[in-house]
């Protein structure tokens, strides 16, 4: 691993820098202004300072940004505190420019251009609409601003196919991880919770276990090696016991799509989640039929969560004349809702919808650009996969049907909830739509080596 570390720190991407200096730099660079945004009123402002000079000093004179995309910016998928976002974010967007201006290169590429620009000032005009101007300015800035820039940036870095692979890698076992942490913590605390280690609600947690888990199964189907295959085994099961505490019905659906999206082109996939087909088969329905049954009280308890967000949709479809046009701001809707409806016995912070979610914060113009720029690049690479149909896939087919059902997951599961107000599911919604992009723009038989 030591050796990934050592081209991280060489912009060529060839190690040339000794074990002891590379261990030093990721100190002084990575290790020191991650501690330091996790100290909370810290008083050392002078050796802040300091740690940022040394940053900029080494991050533009030694970082290799690929590689730096790979193996550390992912860790905001694992300790998920807003401000080792904010913190590696600026070392990813610094080390970005840096490396643009080392290479003499400073142009950049904006895919969509005009649509990124519709969407970025609708989100303007939601955060200056905003009753709490504080809580839409920084959502503003966590939830659009800064996946956008990323979103350039990725896309301007142009990964190859096995960087890619390699970034969706570390991420799913960061997620397989806090699957396996949250399921054993599951039992220890007993059956009533839903705590997803690191995440403050299981909603988000799910659709992000639900994006990731079909790279993961494609990567089991597609791999050869056994001992390989048990290790991708482990990462995949724990995947799916963060699913299962999460207990998110949206995401249980969704996953079944998902898994029938694989199966039609990989058969395996069905020898591998038909006990998960047929637990679901047995359990679903019933499941479904009782939560509709308490939702008129003829169970043993009210389903008070089913029963207040068919209401808040039918009350949000009230709402939208009033708000089609402008919206009505970033986060303001917990603030107006019970303003319009002092009655409602559930307290709404959000439309429980994230379409309705947009338009309501950003307006017709903002939710339209929002989902074009989701949707193009993922009706252009369904193409590409229906091309697919030999049993042996390379990098960018594994890559183009992972994503491809990731999106259908997260996008399908938004219909019943708005995940994506936790940054790190907005940043790696973005990054998913860099990534098609990219892989929309390639050549089927291309096979991009150059990193």
């Amino acid at each position: 691993m030591i050796n990934n570390y050592n081209q991280l720190l060489s912009p060529d991407g060839e190690a040339r820098v000794s074990k002891f200096f590379t261990i030093v730099v990721l100190v002084l660079a990575i290790a020191l202004p991650v501690l330091l945004s996790m100290t909370p009123n810290t008083p050392l402002i002078g050796l802040i300072v300091a740690g940022v000079i040394v940053l900029l000093i080494v991050i533009t004179l030694f970082f290799n940004i690929l590689q730096f995309s790979i193996f550390v910016y992912p860790l905001i998928f694992f300790i998920t505190d807003h401000r080792l976002i904010i913190t590696l974010s600026i070392l990813l967007i610094v080390a970005f420019m840096a490396g643009r201006l080392l290479a003499g290169k400073i142009n950049i590429d904006f895919p969509n251009p005009v649509v990124l620009f519709i969407l970025f000032v609708a989100a303007i005009n939601g955060a200056i609409r905003g009753l709490n101007h504080s809580n839409s300015y920084y959502m503003f800035k966590m939830l659009i601003l800064l996946p956008m820039v990323l979103f350039i940036i990725y896309y301007n870095l142009k990964p190859s196919n096995k960087i890619i692979e390699k970034n969706l890698f570390l991420i799913s076992i960061y997620a397989s991880i806090t699957g396996w942490v949250s399921f054993v913590n599951y039992f220890l605390l007993g059956q009533d919770t839903r705590n997803i280690i690191g995440w403050y609600s299981q909603n988000p947690a799910a659709c992000f276990f639900g994006m990731i888990m079909p790279f993961a199964l494609v990567s089991v189907l597609q791999e050869k090696n056994k001992i390989r295959k048990i290790f991708l085994w482990g990462i995949l099961v724990g995947i799916w016991t963060g699913i299962f505490v999460t207990q998110s019905r949206a995401i249980y659906i969704t996953t079944l799509f998902t898994l029938g999206y694989i199966a039609l082109k990989d058969k395996r996939a069905l020898g591998v989640v038909m006990p998960i087909l047929i637990a679901a088969i047995v359990i679903l329905p019933s499941m479904i039929l009782y939560r509709i049954m308490m939702m008129f009280g003829a169970g043993s308890e009210t389903d008070w969560s089913s029963v207040g967000r068919v209401q808040i949709w039918l009350n949000s479809i009230l709402l939208i004349p009033d708000y089609f046009w402008f919206g009505m701001g970033i986060d303001s809707f917990r603030t107006l809702y019970s303003a319009r409806f002092p009655l409602i016995f559930i307290r709404a912070v959000h439309p429980h919808n994230v379409y309705l979610r947009w338009l309501f914060e950003f307006g017709i113009f903002g939710m339209v650009a929002y989902i074009y720029i989701l949707i193009k690049p993922l009706f252009t690479s369904f193409k590409r996969v229906r091309k697919i149909d030999n049993k042996v896939w390379s990098t960018q087919e594994k890559l183009f049907v992972s994503l491809n059902a990731g999106m259908i997951t997260a996008l399908v599961a938004s219909m019943f909830d708005s995940p994506f107000h936790q940054p790190q599911l907005s940043i790696l919604l973005w990054m998913y739509v860099a990534f098609l992009t990219l892989l929309n723009s390639r050549d089927d038989s291309a096979i991009v080596a150059k990193h």
